[in-house]
């Protein structure tokens, strides 16, 4: 996305509703590497640690309501009562990541 216009003051810049970041293959050379992907949209973030087949590490996560807990002191994840905005957001991190995947490189699979 080009951010110039937004930068210029143009009112009708095309801006997007969300927020994202990967961390991919970190960790001890000698342990399983850790997948990470966040998503931030609205007034949540979402947290989602990659099992397999990338590594071996457990499939897990945390899921924040920023306006309530600015500090994310409490993580939602595991909470019933969150659980409908947690798919919600595990399915709109799909669609980002298909949205956003490089395309011009060769895809690499390490298993």
């Amino acid at each position: 996305m080009n951010l110039l216009p937004l930068a210029r003051g143009d009112q009708d810049a095309p801006v997007r509703d969300w927020a994202l970041c990967e961390y991919r293959n970190s960790g001890h050379p000698y342990e399983e590497p850790v997948h990470t992907t966040m998503l931030r949209h609205d007034r949540w973030k979402v947290v989602v640690y990659h099992g397999a087949p990338s590594t071996t590490r457990a499939r897990s996560g945390e899921l924040y309501d920023l306006e309530a807990d600015p500090t994310e002191l409490d993580n939602l994840w595991d909470d019933p009562a969150h659980a409908r905005v947690r798919l919600e957001l595990q399915e709109l991190l799909l669609d980002v990541l298909v949205a956003t995947e490089d395309r011009s490189q060769p895809r690499e699979a390490y298993w």
